[in-house]
């Protein structure tokens, strides 16, 4: 048998079903975020919800920051993690730590914090980098749930 064979006889874990990742239906849906930008957030699960798909469409003055990502379990890592790429070129990989109200992100230049109101309609996010050696606030936004019928 050749060497590329001998790959595709390696077994690999089946991944499981984390109950975390219950807490993240909340945040599908689209969302209408302000602040320090202004724009739109829309979370959706890929099939069999294994993943949390993240797609972000802002604006900061004649600025545009789009991108997309990806939440949930890396069976090989055996962690959360979260990952992003956007519009910028950036590609960041982030630690996720899924809380009962809300979720953290920790990555090595950038961290956030994104949490529901209590009845799932409001959208809490703060982002904070380190530039120079020191956490300051990257942006800071609220938002809420667009209705089915209102998106376009």
């Amino acid at each position: 048998m050749n060497q590329s064979m001998e790959l595709l006889d390696l077994k690999e874990q089946v991944p499981i079903h984390r109950p975390e990742m219950d807490f993240l239906s909340s945040f599908v849906g689209e969302w209408k975020v302000s602040g320090t930008m202004n724009g739109n957030e829309t979370y959706e699960f890929l099939k069999e919800e294994f993943f949390l798909i993240y797609k972000w469409d802002r604006e900061y003055g004649e600025e545009k920051h789009n991108g997309i990502g990806f939440l949930g379990f890396d069976s090989e890592e055996e962690k959360f993690v979260a990952r992003f790429c956007d519009n910028l070129g950036y590609a960041r990989t982030y630690d996720l730590i899924i809380m009962s109200s809300k979720f953290l992100l920790y990555g090595e230049h950038e961290r956030a914090e994104i949490s529901l109101s209590d009845d799932k309609q409001e959208i809490y996010v703060h982002w904070v980098h380190n530039q120079t050696g020191k956490w300051t606030t990257l942006c800071e936004l609220r938002g809420e749930k667009v209705e089915p019928h209102e998106r376009h």
